[in-house]
């Protein structure tokens, strides 16, 4: 298989390199997608892994990865390069609109302006509106010559099935725990690795990222308040003033991770399945007092929450927050 001769090696992080593999395999052996859809949770470098592929489609001498020195790669570098084409919101929360969606298939009515490939990168593929996915579902359908499609989601459920399915989904998936521990100590050996990396969900390039933001003393203030919260000592109005500073994303991660383990625990899986390990004790006194249906329900209630923030720039959020606190201080009825 010429798959399996292919070195990983032009991967932009180790944890990536199964997925690395996969792309170059449907390259060389001929059967490249008209569409890929690179799905995982935030953090794990999916957006880099599309932008490396692209790199290495249009370079013009690729190796293991692109060589940075073409003619291809020069214009690629200086964001010039005619034959690639990205997609992304004006502003973060906002949608992609159909407008962007139309002068990208206006340019692909044309032929590629160098004899290689034409890609197109769509980061995140899920903010699209629905005037917008519509209207790339009927290039789908009928794919450009010499084109690629890369779409990026963390959120792919909200991208509509009818565009989804003329995807390849490609998943990638958080490296093993001990792997991501070794490479945060690597790139900063001062990490407090493990808590950064429960904090983020295992995605290691989000644990950097919040370690370097003051976020992993704010967890561990509002982890220290859930048990009083579920215990009935605590209120939403002081649970409010300490989640002053925490964005409403991470914190609705956050809880949504924490919900999840509790769940899990109150049905006596091992500490080690556990993404918060560094804080069993405290998820295994929440698990003992909180009702399985009301954390359920937590679960169900952040997961909307999550949608509702991914896709509407314009949401409440004080709203949304009450939301959350209101099924969080429910936990125990």
């Amino acid at each position: 298989m010429v798959e399996q001769a292919l070195t990983a090696t032009g991967a932009p992080y180790p944890w990536l390199a199964e997925p690395w593999r996969r792309l170059l395999g449907y390259h060389h052996e001929r059967r490249l997608p008209h569409a890929v859809l690179l799905t995982g949770r935030q953090g794990l470098g999916k957006r880099r892994l599309a932008e490396s592929f692209a790199a290495y489609l249009l370079c013009q001498q690729p190796g293991d990865a692109a060589c940075g020195e073409c003619a291809g790669c020069r214009l690629l570098a200086a964001e010039t390069h005619p034959d690639y084409l990205l997609a992304q919101p004006a502003e973060p929360g906002k949608a992609i609109g159909i407008d962007t969606v139309r002068a990208l298939i206006d340019k692909l009515s044309l032929k590629p302006q160098y004899s290689g490939h034409r890609v197109v990168l769509f980061d995140p593929a899920h903010a699209m509106n629905a005037a917008a996915a519509n209207a790339l579902l009927k290039t789908l359908e009928e794919p450009p010559e010499r084109t690629l499609m890369l779409l990026v989601s963390a959120m792919p459920s909200l991208l509509p099935p009818t565009l989804a399915s003329r995807c390849q989904r490609l998943p990638v998936a958080p490296p093993p725990r001990e792997t991501a521990l070794a490479w945060l100590q690597a790139q900063q050996p001062s990490i407090a690795a493990q808590a950064a990396l429960a904090a983020a969900c295992d995605a290691p390039l989000k644990a950097l990222d919040l370690a370097g933001s003051g976020m992993l003393e704010q967890r561990a203030r509002l982890f220290d308040l859930w048990p009083a919260f579920v215990q009935g000592r605590a209120e939403p109005v002081q649970a409010a003033e300490k989640l002053a500073n925490v964005p409403l994303e991470v914190l609705i991660d956050w809880l949504y991770s924490w919900a999840c383990d509790a769940l899990k625990l109150t049905q006596s899986a091992p500490l080690r399945l556990l993404v918060n390990s560094d804080r069993a004790a405290q998820l295994q006194a929440v698990a003992q007092r909180a009702h399985p249906d009301g954390l359920a329900l937590l679960v169900e209630t952040l997961l909307r929450c999550r949608r509702q923030l991914a896709v509407n720039a314009q949401l409440n959020r004080q709203l949304l927050l009450e939301e959350v606190l209101i099924a969080w201080r429910r936990l125990t009825e």
